[in-house]
């Protein structure tokens, strides 16, 4: 392969990471994006905290427990939310005061394409 072609593949790399960023910069002031397009630490938290007691008062797991090393419900509760399971919608109250309601599935998924497609 010719220095010529390696610079055009480079070139195109960038080019199609830049589109990426400009897609979810104007996705996210259309507010077709969440923002931000993760789950906070508070929302984690909460979220966890709901879910395992839930499970702590008899909820059926929506994970393979069996792989797990501990029965705690807030280790089977993470491990819900990791592999995206739980379905669970978080309400973000906008800065104008409207709310908008997101799947913690989208979030994890907008969360996953921001971070290994535009960061990488």
């Amino acid at each position: 392969m010719s220095s010529r072609e390696v610079l055009e593949k480079e070139v195109q790399v960038v080019e199609d990471r830049l589109s990426q960023i400009v897609k979810l910069i104007e996705d996210l002031k259309s507010r077709k994006a969440p923002y931000p397009p993760r789950l906070t630490k508070y929302e984690i938290a909460r979220i966890v905290a709901a879910r395992a007691k839930q499970l702590a008062n008899g909820a059926k797991p929506l994970v393979d427990t069996s792989k797990l090393d501990s029965k705690d419900p807030v280790i089977i509760a993470l491990q819900e939310l990791k592999e995206g399971k739980l379905p669970i919608i978080v309400i973000r109250t906008l800065p104008n005061g409207k709310k908008v309601e997101v799947s913690v599935k989208e979030l994890l998924t907008k969360y996953e394409i921001f971070t290994s497609k535009i960061l990488a």
